[in-house]
């Protein structure tokens, strides 16, 4: 992307360039008229050539050679006119991967930079949704699957009961349980999968709020925390940050993020190991990092659903979120900018 004061020397350049160009053709032109003017006057005694008319011929021929010098000067030019028409026309005609020559050090040269700035921008922008379309298509194959298996169960737990075929009502009270069980997972998914198209929707508005981000903090962190707590985990909050600061968020977006952290940790995380919370400043950056143990043979989703929620809320507030597993350890890094 071009700066103003380089578009500025560039513009500049290339009128100099028209200016030398213009000044040389001159300079030939009024030469050559000169010359004919002088040969012309040799002839006019001996052929009767009138002073207008060597006039004439003079004019004639210092206009005709100031427009074919300063034409054969400025070839050059007008080839590399061409050449960006040329590029322009394949990319029109959706040939992105074409790079547009880039040549000299004038205002063309600025067009042909910014013309390659656009063609890798909209080639990025293609690349982008393709890739969202394709995650789309296998998180809905997962989905599909996810929700098949528990509807599976639920199915044939309620033709058993329907059928008479349960042996006595303390089974019968299992298959119901169950079927409840599974159902409860189905509402989980298809929740999951709402809050996820929700995120994603850039025509859904969120409603931004400038914040105390301690105050919010505090909050949403306590009650993380305690439902943690009450499923049995153990968590551990390292608070960092001592000074005030303020956040522009979604209030609910800001807490789906912490609900989806919190749903992952109680499907995955080891409850012999701490789940922790570590929260800091950066410049101009607010910082929230999330750490479990993960345990082995871990059941439940394995596409992800929360995780790419929380990076589409992360990415339109302006913030970053990132989470990965190493050597067994689950970590999430969830960044928003300071105001």
């Amino acid at each position: 992307m071009l700066t103003k004061q380089e578009e500025s020397i560039f513009r500049s350049k290339l009128g100099l360039t028209i200016m030398k160009y213009f000044g040389i053709s001159f300079a030939i032109a009024l030469a050559s008229g000169v010359a004919t003017t002088l040969l012309l006057t040799c002839f006019i005694r001996e052929n009767g050539i009138s002073g207008e008319t060597v006039e004439l011929l003079s004019y004639m021929v210092t206009i005709a050679v100031l427009f074919v010098v300063f034409l054969k000067l400025f070839h050059k030019k007008i080839r590399y006119i061409h050449t960006l028409e040329h590029g322009i026309e394949i990319i029109e005609g959706g040939g992105l991967e074409y790079p547009i020559p880039v040549e000299g050090d004038d205002e063309l040269t600025a067009l042909a930079i910014q013309l390659n700035d656009m063609r890798r921008t909209l080639q990025k922008q293609i690349n982008e949704r393709e890739t969202a379309i394709r995650e789309n298509h296998e998180m809905v194959t997962a989905i599909s699957h996810d929700i098949r298996t528990p509807l599976t169960s639920v199915i044939c737990y309620l033709d058993l009961i329907r059928d008479g075929k349960v042996k006595s009502p303390e089974e019968e009270a299992v298959y119901i349980n169950n079927a409840l069980e599974k159902a409860c997972q189905i509402k989980n998914l298809t929740t999951a999968l709402f809050s996820h198209s929700v995120a994603e929707n850039e025509e859904v508005m969120f409603h931004y709020e400038l914040i105390d981000g301690n105050e919010l903090l505090a909050q949403v962190l306590s009650e993380s925390v305690f439902l943690l707590e009450e499923k049995g985990l153990t968590v551990q909050v390292k608070d960092s940050i001592a000074e005030g600061f303020a956040i522009n968020v979604d209030i609910q977006q800001f807490r789906r993020v912490f609900d989806n952290l919190c749903s992952n940790a109680l499907k995955y995380a080891d409850p012999r190991r701490p789940i922790s919370f570590d929260v800091m400043l950066e410049p101009d950056t607010l910082r929230i990092i999330q750490t479990n143990q993960v345990r082995k043979n871990s059941g439940g989703e394995s596409f992800g659903i929360g995780l790419k929620t929380c990076e589409k809320i992360a990415e339109r507030h302006e913030g970053t979120f990132k989470s990965w597993i190493e050597k067994g350890e689950f970590v999430a890094i969830w960044t928003l900018p300071l105001y």
